[in-house]
């Protein structure tokens, strides 16, 4: 967190509070919002998607031919009946009988081409073109009927008995290894997406959960030694979450502050720095994209045969998240004590969010519980039924299963991890708030509950899995009561849990809401000529800013009141610098998103993925008073070539022009900066 103010009127203090890291994958021509970016769901499923709707076409294909094999094994017995309308001198019943089994031959025929099944098409119309004779044959009856001719026709007859049999025990096996072989694909599709989402890292790095070191203040100087400002940095050393150790020593915030105006170049990139702004470069040494999973796992399916679209990598990357807010004050007194008030603002913000989509996520969790109940009590009647009527269709068995698995089980699995996640995500808002120790405790408590419940879980998924090669009506009935049992216990017990915790994240939160400082002051917030009302609409998505086309501008943010406009101001080069480990350099462009939090905005600057470079972005923060606005403050006097790598020291600074000693006032100004800054950063040291 960057806090800085106005010597000259200190009861407004400013705060760029430095959140976290978003990876994002975004849907075709959406803009960015973290919520969808971040959806560990959406990323992994969305390249399955495409596989798994068409074996659900497929599935349901299959499953219209099972329910119209209905139809075919009425049509045997049928038959008979064409022949005992001609024993009975009724040709015209026994032809209307033969046209509406062919048509229904037709129909079998039909369904097969849509299910791929050319031996079963083949044979259905085998059967049709038969029976179409027939017709004429029984046609010739009414003019020439003899005892032989009538011979003939049973013989007719007895075949398309015979090959309807045949039609019927081949749609018999066809639709019940199919069903199957469809379903056993889906759920090997489910379980790769399953255990996918479980080598994924977290789409939300929050940087409180690292350990930052200082790199302490160091002068900035010209060729003769004269002081022109200060250099200092902080380093991700560490991470408490060892999911996140990748990043450790990749990330940096490098800050340069200057007493004077100088000009940065940096990758063809020109821009001012005025005096008293201060840079912050934003650093990150290469990232372990979650991206770079999915596309492995897809690309190893595509070899295998399976043909699911491959990542677009464009539409992936990172995007930093900051707060942005100010507070007013009697004055500053303790570094220490304004930071705590902007944090728990900042908090306390989050946390309510946080706490809400748990909750909903708990109501959600409940009504697959609930569902999971319906389809299980639905399956064991069907059974019986089947059992009851001694004819159990097994096609019909295996689908009831597999709605079984789908609806009661994978479901619940698939709230649970995502309850799990938003609980997770809570957490990271936390950061040193008290009652944190709470919070943590039920994030432990769900995830116990929540693990054991998805062990017993998949478990029961194997269980019923195997049901689909049993034969025998009663064991399927009685293993689906058992696993009904089990499943009582188990979602009885997570239901009861999960209500549990999130009513106590809800109880923690409204006492936390209680503390909420009310010095908040900042209600609004300009980005160039648009001003923003700083109510809380974190219900609704992030809307994108618009910035300048052209690489290289600005884009400014200011600090206001419902009064008029504040001196405080964040601002960002629209462009970002990526350097390969081959040296080669680019310029990408930054995008931007935003979203009122309620006395704060809540900003995403938006990177695109850069592999295994290094990134590097430059926001900066300032004052517009009268010390750093005039024509002296912001004419360049050197040209300064930043940092770059691990370096945190300008590589070179040049006179720009001829220019005269800084008066006293400047200089006074100067050091009395130089040492707030100072003090802030030692203040963070100790901490």
């Amino acid at each position: 967190m960057f806090l800085w103010w106005y010597t000259g009127q200190n009861d407004t203090v400013y705060a760029v509070h430095y959140k976290g890291l978003v990876e994002y994958y975004l849907p075709q021509g959406s803009p960015f919002t973290h919520r969808r970016a971040a959806d560990l769901a959406n990323l992994a499923t969305e390249f399955f998607q495409e596989r798994q709707e068409l074996l659900q076409q497929q599935f349901r294909t299959f499953e219209a031919l099972r329910i119209y094999l209905r139809n075919v094994t009425e049509v045997v017995p049928q038959l008979g009946g064409i022949f005992g309308g001609v024993l009975l001198d009724n040709v015209d019943r026994s032809v209307l009988l033969a046209d509406n089994i062919k048509e229904k031959m037709v129909v079998i025929a039909e369904r097969a081409e849509e299910a791929g099944e050319v031996e079963i098409e083949e044979k259905a119309l085998d059967v049709a073109v038969q029976l179409e004779d027939l017709k004429s044959e029984l046609g010739e009856l009414k003019t020439e009927s003899s005892p032989m001719r009538i011979t003939e026709i049973a013989g007719d007859v007895r075949q398309i008995y015979n090959d309807t049999k045949d039609l019927a025990e081949a749609v018999v096996s066809t639709v019940q290894a199919n069903i199957k072989e469809r379903a056993l694909e889906l759920r090997r599709l489910y379980l790769i997406v399953q255990e996918l989402k479980e080598r994924l890292h977290p789409p939300i790095f929050p940087f409180f959960n690292g350990v930052w070191e200082l790199i302490l203040p160091q002068a900035i100087t010209d060729s003769n030694g004269e002081e022109i400002g200060l250099s200092f940095a902080f380093k991700l050393k560490e991470v408490r979450n060892p999911v996140w150790k990748f990043a450790e020593d990749k990330i940096m915030i490098k800050c340069r502050f200057y007493y004077v105006p100088v000009q940065e170049s940096s990758a063809e990139l020109v821009y001012k720095v005025g005096r008293g702004e201060m840079k912050m470069d934003f650093q990150i040494d290469g990232w372990d994209w979650n991206i770079d999973e999915v596309t492995k796992t897809v690309n190893e399916l595509r070899s295998a045969g399976i043909d699911i679209t491959a990542p677009d990598i464009e539409r992936a990357g990172l995007a930093l998240w900051v707060d942005l807010t100010s507070a007013k004050f009697d004055r500053v007194r303790n570094v220490r004590n304004v930071g705590e008030t902007f944090e728990e603002i900042g908090n306390t913000t989050s946390l309510k969010k946080a706490a809400e989509e748990v909750l909903e996520s708990a109501r959600d969790l409940t009504e697959a519980v609930k569902e999971g109940y319906e389809t299980l009590t639905q399956a064991i009647a069907e059974v019986e039924r089947e059992i009851a009527a001694d004819s159990t269709d097994r096609a019909e068995v295996q689908e009831e299963i597999l709605k079984v698995i789908d609806k009661s089980l994978d479901n619940v699995v698939d709230s649970l991890l995502d309850m799990k996640r938003l609980v997770a995500e809570a957490l990271s808002c936390l950061e040193d708030t008290s009652g944190a120790e709470t919070y943590e405790e039920l994030g432990n408590d769900l995830t116990v509950v929540a693990d054991h419940a998805v062990e017993r879980l998949r478990s029961i998924n194997e269980t019923l899995s195997s049901l689909l090669d049993v034969q025998d009506g009663s064991v399927v009935k009685e293993t689906l009561t058992a696993v009904y049992r089990e499943y009582k216990e188990t979602f009885e017990e997570l239901r009861e849990s999960a209500l549990t915790i999130a009513n106590r994240l809800r109880s923690e939160l409204e006492n936390l809401a209680a503390r909420l400082a009310e010095r908040a002051r900042a209600t609004r917030i300009r980005i160039e000529d648009k001003t923003i009302t700083l109510s809380d609409r974190l219900e609704e998505d992030e809307k994108p800013v618009n910035i300048g086309a052209k690489i290289g501008e600005d884009l400014k943010l200011g600090f206001a009141t419902d009064d008029g406009s504040l001196a405080g101001w964040f601002k960002f080069v629209n462009a970002s610098k990526v350097t390969y480990p081959d040296g080669d350099v680019e310029n990408h462009p930054v995008r931007a998103a935003y979203i009122e939090a309620g006395n704060h905005l809540r900003l995403y600057m938006i990177y695109p993925y850069f592999d295994d470079a290094t990134l590097e972005h430059d926001p900066s923060i300032g004052l517009d008073v009268e010390e750093t606005i005039g024509p002296e403050a912001q004419e360049p006097k050197y040209t300064v070539t930043p940092p770059s790598g691990d370096e945190i020291m300008p590589s070179s600074v040049e006179t720009a022009v001829q220019q005269a000693l800084p008066t006293t006032t400047i200089v006074t100004t100067a050091v009395a900066v130089a040492l707030v800054v100072v003090a802030a950063v030692f203040y963070l040291r100790r901490r």
